[in-house]
């Protein structure tokens, strides 16, 4: 069965397996140079899930996104989230500019499984074990904050003013840039301009 129609039951069954799990104990040759590494192998992995660019969640039926993503301990025994959480790629031309709840970044994250796994510096990979999953559900008044600053990035977009979005615009959802390099670029709605290649993401969740 292709790991996208799995149940809910069953997803959650086998994240909770998968905490504890070094990567190599799933595949041993983990790309260091892929930032995405991590997520791509649990996706294929210990779900049956192929690499894709689908708009829908990765979980079809259960309506959950996959997302794996580094943790670190702090000095003062602490932890705290390594890196934001980079969602999906914004489509300037095809976004729904009017309505949240119509928009790519709820319809592919309105629910996200997240795996958490413990980053320490000049470990390997394939070393590093998955430590917590969780089962994110926007908190209400969160909730509201990102739809403020869903609104202030979708009013850039749609007045075509892309190329001048900055993740300095927001409190909680980014648009980060997201391509190989400063050479990815988009077309946007009302605007002769490119816009660089940008992604939804949470700047922080711990």
């Amino acid at each position: 069965m292709d790991g996208k129609y799995l149940s809910k039951d069953q997803i959650l069954v086998i994240a909770d397996e998968l905490v504890g799990t070094k990567f190599k104990n799933l595949n041993n040759e983990i790309n260091d140079k892929n930032k995405g590494a991590q997520g791509l192998l649990i996706e294929s992995e210990a779900y049956g899930i192929l690499a894709n660019s689908r708009k829908e969640p990765d979980f079809v039926l259960a309506g959950y996104e996959l997302k794996v993503t580094p943790i670190k301990k702090n000095k003062n025994g602490t932890i705290s989230s390594k890196e934001r959480l980079v969602l999906n790629i914004i489509n300037y031309m095809a976004e729904n500019t009017e309505n949240f709840y119509e928009s790519s970044l709820w319809k592919k994250n309105e629910l996200i499984l997240i795996l958490f796994y413990l980053f320490e510096e000049n470990k390997p990979k394939e070393e590093m074990s998955i430590i917590k999953a969780y089962l994110y559900d926007y908190p209400e008044e969160d909730l509201k904050t990102i739809i403020n600053d869903w609104q202030i990035i979708a009013g850039k977009i749609k007045n075509g003013l892309a190329h001048e979005l900055s993740e300095a615009d927001t409190m909680y959802l980014g648009a980060c840039t997201k391509g190989k390099n400063s050479q990815s670029m988009r077309f946007q709605p009302n605007s002769p301009i490119k816009a660089k290649q940008r992604a939804y993401s949470l700047k922080t969740l711990i």
